[in-house]
């Protein structure tokens, strides 16, 4: 269950933060980035942990954290590449019958 726990937030955590990051970066980079920071946030959680006396650091949920932010961030990239396959254009055509691009 804790395992589980852990991927679950985690992936949210990596969706949001890759579809907020996304803008002007390639995917497999974004997703990289998302990684680090996933990686780094649950270090230092579990870092947090050595200095409470009623919590125990696991490697485990380093691990979990990780791979559900990378989960995260690859559904992210999925579903804005279904959603969003390419620009929407808008044609304008003038009284003229000009037509414009937008």
């Amino acid at each position: 269950m804790d395992i589980m726990g852990n991927i679950g937030w985690f992936m949210i955590f990596g969706y949001l933060l890759h579809y907020w990051m996304n803008e002007n970066s390639s995917s497999l980079r974004s997703i990289a980035t998302v990684v680090l920071i996933g990686l780094t946030v649950s270090l230092v959680i579990e870092l947090f942990q050595v200095f409470c006396h009623n919590r125990i650091p696991s490697m485990t949920d380093v691990t979990c954290d990780t791979i559900g932010a990378c989960l995260g961030a690859y559904f992210s990239e999925q579903h804005r590449s279904t959603v969003f396959p390419e620009p929407v254009r808008y044609m304008v055509i003038e009284d003229d019958g000009s037509k414009t691009l937008l």
